[in-house]
């Protein structure tokens, strides 16, 4: 866990928004696509 939290982190300083979720079950992208609120999403940081 602590390397994803790392890699969300660099992700979002970058300014791109990242979910963590559990990929078990992979149909749930099209849910994470669509906005819902699956796993742990990340906002990417956003200047001014």
């Amino acid at each position: 866990m602590q390397t994803k939290l790392r890699a969300a982190a660099m992700v979002t300083a970058e300014g791109a928004d990242m979910v963590i979720a559990n990929g078990e079950h992979p149909e749930r992208l099209y849910d994470i696509v669509e906005g819902k609120e699956v796993g742990s999403r990340f906002l990417g940081k956003r200047e001014g």
